[in-house]
């Protein structure tokens, strides 16, 4: 049976919106009205609280350090050394609005939503905050947001609306947009409300019943796998934490319960914790706190083509460029990511295109040119790390490899260098991989091809030198995309993967991205031939 302790005992007027930092060892949590944010360090109890000067509800740790916090005034960053809050992103909610629930998801964005102090009755916003610190608005007429959780894969998503005492599931793409929903659970006819939800490692969602008094976990089909009893009658949210993901904290709330039920329910507005025998799915921190990276006048207007530019690092760095005012081409074979992601990036140019067909490739790098101007920046993105042993590689696989990963990076860079020299120069990036540098067993075509780009990118940089040609190679190391928690990311292998990295946190594209805008701009006009590693200290 499962035991549900009482973890730290508080008087929470409405307890809201924890938050596991694995940097600090702590969770934190809300007082909403109590204008407070609270925090717990589990390995040795130790406690305390932050008084804020206006209400927040939303934390989620942040990549340099301290929190990003979403406030009735915007989002703000939080120095947990000096508590001090500062709005970077002011946000105008509307009279009578405060923010309500939000979680990052696995790709780095963060949600949140605003709702009517009165009960709803009013339809509050659910709000997406990308890397890059653009916010939009994703659905306007949701009255009480809550359980605002993606799945593992990044392709679903859910969203409870309390004041319907609904659960939605919505399919939802790459870039974050969400397609037609679907009732996932509900509580109508029945007593409690949902409201805050987590998402454990096996795609489960564990979802707080606000006047049910317990924790449902649900299975990825809606039913019903199990019910936790808490000791008060209004759990509000929960988030895993702890050094392994293995506990689930759960805040509760005093709101609207009269002296008697205080009286039975003397631990309200405390939080709670217990080990469901399942840990959490592992979340990353956000980017930055402004915008993902340093802006850079010199690539605004730039003509940038990225090659497989569809999904994953290459989609990263497609929006990074267009984030920075530059004029961002880009190809795929992926056709439905492509469009979605052009549609998505108003202004940007895309084209479908296997990079093997090489009539097919100078076909596109011309079109591209006709429509945006001669290339300035390319970046070579494209590669296939599909996983075999040398004995399982047959003469056609080779060939196939290096025409994915090889190939098209000498004959891309060869098409568009003469435009570069004509115009005064221009730059190129290739990316490779720390596989080869590492050598792993399992990959040996992919780690002969990027081996041969880091050569090539030295030899390329060494004779275009004199044409103001700057040629580097961005080498990551695991970086966490939808290809691979789809395929090989899973929780064990990433466990592994942490006990070999310097940095305790997760690779993600924006940050190969970040790379890409400094080696492409005028501020590393005098970097070239070099192999820039990213690994968060694997290597």
């Amino acid at each position: 049976m499962t035991t549900v302790r009482c973890a730290a005992r508080g008087t929470d007027e409405l307890g809201e919106g924890p938050a596991w930092s694995a940097a600090e060892g702590r969770v934190y949590w809300f007082d909403i009205q109590g204008r407070c944010l609270n925090w717990f360090e589990p390995t040795d109890g130790h406690r305390g609280r932050y008084d804020l000067p206006f209400r927040a509800s939303v934390a989620t740790p942040c990549r340099d350090g301290g929190l990003v916090l979403v406030t009735e005034k915007g989002l703000g960053r939080f120095d947990t050394l000096t508590g001090k809050l500062e709005i970077k992103a002011p946000m105008d909610l509307g009279h009578g609005f405060r923010t309500n629930d939000g979680k990052i998801d696995v790709a780095g964005r963060l949600w949140w939503s605003s709702m009517d102090e009165d009960r709803g009755q009013r339809p509050g916003k659910l709000f997406r905050t990308d890397p890059d610190g653009t916010t939009h608005v994703v659905i306007d007429n949701i009255h009480i947001a809550n359980t605002v959780s993606c799945t593992p894969q990044g392709d679903g998503y859910y969203l409870a609306d309390s004041f319907e005492q609904t659960i939605w599931r919505f399919p939802m793409s790459r870039t974050g947009d969400f397609g037609p929903r679907a009732i996932f659970a509900t509580t109508v006819g029945d007593i409690g409300t949902p409201d805050g939800s987590a998402v454990d490692e096996a795609g489960y969602l564990w979802n707080a019943q606000w006047g049910a008094g317990w924790i449902v976990r649900y299975a990825p089909n809606g039913h019903i796998d199990q019910i936790i009893l808490m000791p008060v009658s209004q759990p509000s949210s929960c988030a895993f934490g702890g050094p392994d993901l293995a506990t689930l904290y759960v805040t509760s709330a005093r709101e609207g319960l009269s002296p008697a039920d205080l009286m039975a329910q003397p631990l309200a507005g405390s939080l709670f914790a217990f080990e469901p025998g399942v840990r959490g799915l592992a979340l990353p921190v956000f980017p930055e706190t402004d915008t993902m990276s340093a802006t850079y006048p010199s690539l605004k207007d730039k003509v940038v083509f990225i090659t497989g530019g569809a999904t994953g690092i290459g989609a990263a760095m497609v929006e990074a460029f267009h984030a920075q005012g530059s004029k961002v081409g880009f190809l795929d074979r992926d056709r439905e990511a492509g469009m979605a992601l052009k549609t998505h990036l108003p202004g940007s140019w895309f084209a479908t295109c296997d990079v093997t067909d090489t009539s097919a490739l100078a076909e596109v790098l011309i079109a591209a040119q006709n429509t945006l101007g001669p290339i300035q920046v390319l970046v070579n993105n494209v590669a296939d790390d599909t996983r075999h042993t040398a004995a399982e590689t047959s003469a056609d696989l080779w060939r196939r490899q290096l025409a994915v990963n090889l190939d098209p990076i000498f004959l891309a860079a060869r098409a568009v260098h003469s435009g570069m020299k004509a115009a005064g120069g221009g730059v190129i990036l290739n990316l490779s991989s720390i596989n080869a540098l590492l050598g792993p067993a399992d990959m040996p075509a992919y780690v002969a091809a990027k081996g041969a780009v880091n050569a090539l990118t030295k030899a390329l940089a060494r004779e275009w030198g004199g044409d103001n040609v700057r040629v580097n190679t961005i080498s990551p190391g695991w970086v966490v995309t939808e290809r691979q928690l789809a395929l090989w990311l899973t929780p064990q292998a990433e466990a592994e993967w942490m006990k070999q990295v310097a940095l305790q946190k997760r690779l993600m594209p924006q940050d190969i991205a970040a790379l890409a805008l400094f080696l492409a701009s005028d501020d590393a006009a005098m970097i070239t031939g070099q192999n820039h590693v990213i690994d968060g200290g694997r290597t």
